[in-house]
């Protein structure tokens, strides 16, 4: 049995994108093609299934959303947890923010390739929190307000 459409919004790195996409008035909802196929917006999330693409024999329970390396750039202001405790930060840079915590630091060994690892001459490799935590919420973003394309989600049939 696939996972509902609220499962989710359980999920942490869609959780940001979505709470942003309600205060828009965008909330999940069942398509009109299917109710129990996620829609947001006039973007149809289809569940991913076990042969997709490149994917053979996968865990296709529920929603996978492709990442788009648009640059090797950073997708989020970083900031040092020394900077935070002094308390010197522009309040504009956290008011109605969503804040993630994580570490990049190279000690933590959370860090993987990219697309753009090979073209990089320093910092071959990005961490973890950038790819699993900011860049999903900013990918859903994306695709249901920019109308970005994405393998797999707006699809017919």
């Amino acid at each position: 049995m696939r996972p509902t459409r609220r499962c989710v919004l359980q999920l942490f790195p869609t959780a940001g994108g979505c709470k942003y996409l309600a205060a828009e008035g965008i909330e999940p909802e069942g398509s009109q093609v299917d109710p129990d196929i996620m829609q947001l917006g006039e973007t149809i999330f289809w569940p991913l299934t076990s042969n997709f693409g490149g994917y053979q024999g996968v865990d296709a329970r529920g929603y996978q959303l492709l990442l788009d390396y648009r640059s090797p750039e950073q997708v989020a202001r970083q900031v040092s947890l020394t900077r935070v405790l002094q308390g010197s930060l522009p309040s504009n840079w956290v008011k109605d923010k969503l804040i993630l915590i994580g570490t990049t630091a190279p000690s933590a060994k959370d860090l993987f390739y990219t697309p753009y690892s090979s073209f990089e001459a320093d910092n071959h490799q990005m961490a973890g929190v950038t790819i699993s935590i900011v860049r999903p919420p900013v990918r859903l973003l994306s695709v249901v307000l920019d109308r970005r394309p994405c393998p797999g989600v707006g699809r017919s049939g």
